[in-house]
C-alpha cells in the first residue's frame, strides 16, 4: 500500500516536470534561447531611472529576449518530425 505522503511526492515531481517542461520550452522560443531572470528586467528598469533615458516618454519597453518576435505556429510547422 502508497503511503499518501509517497503519492504527494510523485505529484508534485509531475508538477515540477511540467513546470521545467514548458520553461525549456518557452526558452526554445526566444531569439536568446534561454528565459529571462529577474536581473534582466532590473537593468531595463535602471536604465529607464538613469539619465540616459531622460528623452524616453510614454514608450512601451518589451524586454522578453525577442519572444513576441517569434511566430509560433510558423516555428512548429517547421519542426522536424519524430
Amino acid at each position: 500500500m502508497e503511503h499518501k505522503g509517497a503519492a504527494r511526492r510523485s505529484s508534485g515531481v509531475r508538477h515540477l516536470f511540467c513546470i521545467l517542461t514548458e520553461s525549456y520550452e518557452a526558452a526554445t522560443l526566444t531569439h536568446l534561447g534561454r528565459n529571462g531572470s529577474p536581473e534582466d528586467i532590473a537593468k531595463v528598469v535602471a536604465f529607464l531611472l538613469s539619465s540616459d533615458a531622460a528623452f524616453i516618454t510614454g514608450a512601451s519597453i518589451v524586454a522578453d529576449g525577442g519572444y513576441t518576435g517569434v511566430d509560433y505556429y510558423v516555428k512548429k510547422e517547421n519542426e522536424p518530425l519524430g
